[in-house]
């Protein structure tokens, strides 16, 4: 059999088409809407858009097949009424192994979907059937099918000396991610630091993020995300618990409206003296933390001459103010080792 892929699956499912026996295929050319509430398993529009019904004015679709006993399945029925009738409505039962589901009524082009879980085979087979009602002026159809088995894994899918694998950073800078940020980072309870810098990102901060016990660094630097920033990650980084790299543009205000970008978020940097100058009175330690919207991005010029790249991260070359040349450093939100200097 030939299969399908579409690119408006988010799933990335293989599609095989298949007509069912006494069947006969129908389809449409509308736009299917996907995006409702029926779409349940996001299936792309254009499996939605064929179907199969009866031949000859039937009024239900059969159909058995061998599977193995060994195993439970878990069925899903998917539909979507593709002709419109003024005075008529599509009303269908589906029995699967002896267990019936519906009745169900068919919208016009809007998706449904059915599911049978845990089934067991009957004399090694699963078979359905889907009718009309009494009530139904129309025979049964059916848009798609998907057959999932369900297997259970008695051995460990690893030795136990090798110990358990903890996802502690999170690396997705220049990934091409687009959306927005998903909130489900929150429940990956070791992650120490998360770098989503420069991708397509939208919408807002997640406020939930926030409640991770171990977050020490989060990049969100060139995307495109809008509205505030939460007050839990401001607390956090005042307490200089959180190291968060913004971009110039984005605000701390929790609340609006802003009164001005009154504090600005000091960002950990390693100022090195390039040339052999007394330092007494200017700095207190070559560590010396500097505020990134102001001071840093003038040193270097907006950080227009990169100089080098270390296991930290980036190295610019800038001036102070009374001409000393640096090397400014930022560090890395994927070094561990580099945020512990910036914090000794």
């Amino acid at each position: 059999l030939s299969w399908n892929r579409y690119k408006d699956d988010i799933y990335d499912r293989v599609w095989y088409p298949f007509q069912l026996p006494r069947s006969v295929p129908i389809n449409t050319s509308s736009d299917i809407d996907t995006q409702g509430s029926g779409n349940l398993y996001k299936l792309p529009v254009e499996v939605l858009r064929t179907a199969v019904r009866p031949f000859n004015g039937s009024n239900s679709l059969s159909y058995s097949s061998s599977f193995a006993s060994s195993y439970e399945y878990n069925l899903y029925f998917h539909f979507a009424e593709l002709e419109l009738f003024e005075d008529k409505q599509r009303e269908i039962s589906i029995t699967v192994n002896g267990i019936t589901q519906g009745p169900f009524t068919l919208e016009y082009l809007k998706p449904l979907s059915i599911s049978f879980q845990r089934l067991r085979t009957v004399e090694g087979n699963i078979t359905f059937t889907i009718s009309t009602t009494m009530e139904s002026g129309l025979p049964p159809i059916l848009n798609a099918l998907e057959y999932y088995v369900l297997e259970q894994f008695t051995d460990s899918a690893t030795d136990p000396s090798d110990g358990t694998f903890i996802l502690m950073n999170e690396n997705l800078s220049s990934s091409k991610l687009t959306g927005e940020i998903s909130p489900s980072l929150a429940h990956l309870l070791e992650l120490e630091s998360i770098d989503l810098s420069y991708n397509d990102l939208t919408g807002s901060v997640p406020d939930v993020l926030a409640t991770l016990p171990k977050l020490k660094s989060l990049n969100i630097s060139g995307n495109k995300l809008k509205g505030p920033i939460p007050q839990s990650f401001k607390d956090k980084s005042d307490h200089g618990s959180l190291l968060l790299s913004l971009d110039e543009n984005q605000t701390s205000c929790q609340r609006d409206p802003c009164e001005g970008n009154r504090k600005k978020f000091i960002v950990p940097v390693v100022v090195s003296i390039i040339a052999a100058v007394a330092l007494e009175g200017f700095l207190k330690s070559k560590n010396q933390p500097f505020t990134y919207n102001s001071e840093i991005v003038t040193i270097t010029a907006n950080f227009e001459t990169g100089i080098g790249e270390g296991g930290f991260g980036k190295v610019f070359r800038g001036h102070l103010n009374d001409g000393t040349p640096v090397a400014v450093k930022l560090l890395s939100s994927s070094s561990k080792q580099g945020y512990k200097e910036f914090q000794a």
